[in-house]
């Protein structure tokens, strides 16, 4: 039997890194942790970190080349991985371990990242249907992981059950996107971009400039234009959920409930928007949302999101 290439000391403070990162920086991933079996928490923990270093590279430098850097060194860090050598980086000691576990496939990982390099050169998205495929492989393929972490529960799930399951969660990790990309909306407009796509601003008369100036201080019809813009917008999210229930309407085994929990913060947040009149500038918004916990536990407890 080989050593392995890191210490049990080295593995609790990894899996604490990402603990407290998680905890720190994605308070509804945070929550959602609680209902993972315990023998899986550490592992969902460190793939929601692993996310949360790539999601923040975009914004974490202003040079593109450190950025392209930064992704490149984690590509880097997964092939190392997967060849039993991790770097000495506590996120992904924390991952070599949920890779050895579980045989994790590699492809989920490489998916994830080939979307956070897309997002690098997007401003303003095209269409719908583009940012779409952006967001199945950041935000799907991550549940995708999410979910094989609960797989050694369930010795009976045939495969056509866990495409279903697989495609529900496509359908969720879309929802995902498009509503962390509503509420982060005025976040990226001080930054001069809008996340809504080119398409959907059209279609509504939404002049990007006129946004990007006025931010928070929009009124009148520009304020009305982009309201609507984001209905579109938010519709397209709803619409993704829809999708998902209806691919498990005939129930969720239980032990998978923990992953598609992830469900419930953004219908939590499109309700919300909804009440708002869809203005994505409601300083309510952007507030931490007190029911939200709750939300969680009762989804966990009816089996429905």
């Amino acid at each position: 039997m080989r050593p392995s290439p890191v210490t049990l000391n080295e593995i609790a403070k990894s899996v604490a890194h990402c603990r407290d990162m998680v905890r720190r920086l994605d308070n509804p991933a945070h929550l959602c942790g609680y209902f993972y079996p315990k023998y899986a928490q550490d592992d969902y923990y460190a793939l929601k970190a692993w996310n949360i270093e790539l999601a923040t590279i975009k914004d974490s430098t202003s040079r593109d080349m450190i950025a392209t850097m930064r992704m490149q060194f984690w590509k880097d860090a997964i092939n190392s991985i997967y060849r039993g050598k991790p770097p000495k980086e506590p996120t992904a000691t924390a991952l070599f371990e949920s890779v050895q576990k579980y045989e994790l496939p590699k492809q989920s990982f490489m998916n994830v990242i080939e979307g956070r390099e897309r997002e690098l050169s997007i401003e303003t998205p095209r269409d719908l249907q583009g940012l779409g495929t952006v967001l199945e492989l950041t935000q799907s393929s991550l549940l995708h992981l999410q979910l094989e972490l609960l797989l050694p529960q369930l010795t009976d799930l045939s495969e056509i059950e866990k495409e279903n399951y697989q495609i529900a969660l496509s359908h969720v990790g879309k929802s995902i996107g498009l509503a962390t990309l509503l509420r982060a909306l005025p976040y990226h407009a001080a930054k001069g971009r809008l996340v809504i796509p080119s398409d959907v601003l059209a279609n509504h008369g939404v002049i990007e400039e006129e946004v990007l100036r006025k931010l928070d201080k929009l009124d009148g019809a520009a304020l009305d234009k982009l309201s609507d813009a984001t209905f579109e917008f938010a519709t397209e999210a709803n619409d993704q959920l829809i999708a998902a229930r209806n691919l498990v309407k005939d129930g969720i085994r239980k032990p998978l409930m923990p992953v598609f929990l992830s469900a419930v913060p953004p219908q939590s947040f499109l309700t919300r928007l909804e009440k708002y009149n869809f203005n994505p500038f409601n300083l309510h918004l952007q507030q931490k949302y007190w029911k939200l916990p709750w939300d969680i536990y009762k989804a966990y407890k009816t089996h429905k999101f």
